[in-house]
């Protein structure tokens, strides 16, 4: 998210258009395949492009299984942001809500009765969790020590709205991974996703968490239709990938998707064009990745979800110009000092 902002710089924009050629791009004879609603606003489009970036790694976890390794949601920082406003709740870790985020009981007595729950050494890990048998009470009566949460009745009834969302997603999601079922719920979850995702980008708690237009679900029901069929020969795939260290240069930065080694940034846009702007994006990825030297890419794009069409090229367009070790070295030590590092 901060690389977005930080290629936005005018110095920053301003090198990459004179270290790279933007590959040509030609539209040819692709028809947009779902078209949005003719009443949405730019709110509407930016909501229904998150939620679609859910549901389509929602779809490539569900197709390719153990290949595909998940990261953590948008969507749990939100809640450890929130947990932050409480200040007899100490969440340790933000990475996973179930699998990885960590609370330390002041009381282990009666936790053990909430199914798949660990504690290892006071830390509770929530890997096995059997999530209907979880009631939100009990767990905040064991995440403090006397059953109230310290915080204004407005924050308890956000954080209690977004637990049990966050909570319900998380259970649609493993059926959806299980049974590959695109029920009206799944859509739903990954709606309430995206408002989540709005407290973590600086957009404050978005009081429609819950309410589900019918726009939205059909719209994206008709996103998911048109998804094309993914090759079976794929090798790994990473959902929402963060770079390490390069990431933390930049204040924050996670990718889309990377398939085997091309990496894909999803657009859910009614204009099929390649611009400055999303080139500028996928030469930041590049160069934070080449950096960290985490993963390895060989080729790069745009899925157009709304067109159902993937464009990639060459990674040698980055990597194979001129002057890139030049532009490199630069754009690491622009980033150190505009972020203080």
């Amino acid at each position: 998210m901060s690389l977005t902002r930080f290629i936005k710089k005018t110095d920053v924009k301003d090198n990459i258009d004179k270290f790279f050629n933007k590959p040509s791009f030609s539209q040819g004879n692709i028809k947009i395949k779902a078209k949005p609603p003719k009443t949405y606003n730019r709110e509407d489009y930016m909501l229904v492009g998150t939620a679609f970036d859910y549901l389509f790694r929602f779809y490539l976890k569900s197709k390719y299984k153990d290949k595909a390794e998940n990261s953590s949601w948008v969507a749990h920082n939100s809640l450890f942001l929130l947990s932050t406003e409480i200040s007899n709740v100490h969440i340790h870790d933000a990475n996973s809500f179930l699998e990885e985020m960590g609370i330390v009981l002041p009381d282990m007595k009666g936790f053990e009765e909430i199914p798949g729950v660990e504690n290892l050494d006071g830390l509770i890990h929530w890997g096995n969790i059997e999530h209907d048998k979880i009631n939100f009470d009990n767990v905040i009566k064991y995440i403090t020590i006397d059953g109230k949460l310290e915080c204004s009745p407005i924050i308890e009834k956000r954080f209690r709205k977004t637990f049990s969302s966050i909570l319900n997603a998380e259970k649609v999601y493993n059926q959806y991974i299980e049974d590959g079922k695109m029920i009206e719920e799944v859509i739903e979850a990954v709606i309430d996703l995206a408002k989540i995702d709005d407290y973590y980008r600086g957009r404050g708690f978005n009081k429609t968490l819950g309410e589900y237009k019918e726009e939205y679900i059909e719209d994206l029901k008709n996103l998911y239709s048109v998804i094309p069929k993914q090759n079976n020969s794929v090798e790994k795939v990473f959902l929402n990938p963060t770079f390490g260290e390069a990431s933390r240069l930049v204040n924050g930065a996670d990718a889309d998707i990377i398939i085997d080694d091309i990496l894909i940034d999803v657009k859910t846009t009614k204009n099929l064009n390649f611009t400055a702007r999303h080139w500028r994006q996928l030469v930041g990825y590049l160069t934070l990745i080449d950096f960290q030297n985490k993963f390895t890419i060989n080729k790069t794009g745009i899925y157009f979800s709304r067109h159902g069409y993937f464009y990639t090229f060459s990674a040698d367009k980055i990597y194979n110009a001129d002057k890139y070790e030049q532009f490199k070295k630069w754009f690491v030590e622009k980033a150190k000092s505009s972020f203080k590092h």
